[in-house]
């Protein structure tokens, strides 16, 4: 089993958390419903910008970890993935 580094795990959660924000940004309709060139609509973008540096992260960790783990032929599964 390979080594838990808290840090990254308590990042990935922060990551998480933007992602839902996304989520809730774009599919809840909060961007829709601002009117321009309000404080609001400054808010809601600089969230969605904030939110998107989340989603990154989030996918730089799993790489990290998913590639931390130990696999009997990293060769063939690389190809695997890289075929889906």
């Amino acid at each position: 089993m390979g080594k838990r580094f808290k840090g990254i795990d308590i990042l990935r959660i922060i990551a998480m958390l933007f992602v839902v924000e996304l989520h809730l940004l774009s599919h809840g309709g909060v961007l829709e419903t601002v009117s321009k060139g309000t404080l609001q609509y400054a808010i809601a973008y600089l969230y969605e910008t904030v939110s998107y540096c989340g989603v990154a992260i989030f996918g730089i960790i799993t790489g990290f970890v998913s590639y931390s783990k130990p696999h009997k032929n990293r060769g063939c599964r690389f190809f695997s993935l890289w075929i889906e």
